[in-house]
């Protein structure tokens, strides 16, 4: 398993070498909103004449108020009392009529008057929600990208300073901002991968990989946190879909094999460290892993002749180190 840790180490430095590149394009999946366009001459002549008519406007109505005569009351026209006319009365009263007879519909509305409305239901119509119009959620998500683009550039500035917890905690506003951004959840994982934070790093990389499902870098993460977290069949069956996105990057062929090798089946990672190697034949991490393999499976002298070929190609010092004791200590064939 000690194998397996350089190995990650080593991919580990390869992933952050590529995303710490000063010339790669900042958060490329998030867009900025364009800022509007500023006002033309023409419009800016308008709004001056629109102002001079304004103030001539008001000038003219405060001289008028102020040219009125003063002291003059309003003209009021007042009007004779009137005199109440006197009502004869009748000495003879006329005679009373019947009471008419009601009709059926009056009976009916009096015998079922209308029920009144249910106290749940009007309190509920009265207390309907508002519901608010789908421009603002649009404008709040689209205010919320930029923010998120500027917090993530600004944990790049502190990271090539070498303030890593700077760094981490800018990411994480860039991804509480925009969950989905590819960028700010790659760099975040692999920070949090090389200081042993493998659940922050599942959690920052998940939903970022679920909307980006065909990432490269985020699948190769993803395996490296299965093969951490001791589910290496897991690992190789997450490396499997991307093998065709993901054949002109060492990294993945070292990942793929060394998942193998950690699940027991050592032919898939031998067939895995050849492929690699026949498009990369320079790369000494799958030199050393290739010689692990042979040497798991049995073949001594294909494992010493692997460790040789690495020795000529560019190694990190622990992979060096390894190659150097493996060769020392190998059984020699007869």
């Amino acid at each position: 398993m000690s194998l397996i840790n350089k190995v990650l180490k080593d991919l580990e430095a390869r992933e952050r070498a590529s995303l710490d590149a000063p010339d790669r394009r900042v958060l490329e999946d998030l867009q900025a909103v364009p800022e509007p366009a500023p006002r033309g001459p023409r419009a800016m002549r308008i709004a001056l004449i629109a102002g001079v008519l304004v103030a001539m406007f008001v000038g003219v109505g405060v001289g008028l108020y102020a040219r009125r005569p003063a002291g003059r009351e309003p003209h009021t026209v007042r009007l004779p009392p009137a005199t109440p006319r006197a009502v004869p009365l009748a000495t003879h009263p006329g005679p009373i009529a019947a009471p008419a007879r009601p009709r059926k519909r009056q009976v009916a509305a009096a015998a079922h008057p209308p029920r009144p409305l249910a106290p749940r239901r009007a309190a509920s119509r009265a207390l309907a929600p508002i519901r608010r119009p789908a421009s603002i959620s649009l404008r709040v998500a689209k205010v919320s990208v930029p923010r998120a683009g500027s917090d993530y550039r600004r944990a790049v500035q502190a990271l090539q300073a070498g303030h890593t917890g700077q760094a981490r905690a800018a990411l994480r506003d860039a991804l509480a901002l925009s969950p989905t951004a590819l960028q700010p959840a790659l760099l975040l994982a692999a920070l949090d991968i090389q200081g042993g934070r493998l659940a922050s790093a599942r959690a920052a990389l998940r939903p970022a990989l679920q909307a980006h499902p065909g990432s490269v870098s985020a699948v190769i993460l993803w395996a490296q946190l299965d093969l951490r977290q001791g589910r290496p069949a897991a690992a190789a069956a997450a490396l499997a879909p991307i093998a065709a996105a993901a054949a002109d990057k060492p990294s993945y062929w070292a990942l793929l094999a060394a998942a193998w090798v950690a699940a027991g089946r050592g032919t898939r990672a031998i067939s895995a460290y050849e492929a690699g190697l026949a498009r990369f034949p320079r790369d000494g991490a799958l030199w050393v892993g290739l010689g692990v393999a042979d040497m798991k499976a049995g073949h001594a002298a294909r494992a010493r002749k692997a460790w040789r070929k690495a020795q000529s190609c560019p190694l990190s010092p622990p992979l060096a180190q390894f190659v150097e004791e493996r060769l020392a200590n190998a059984p020699t064939a007869p």
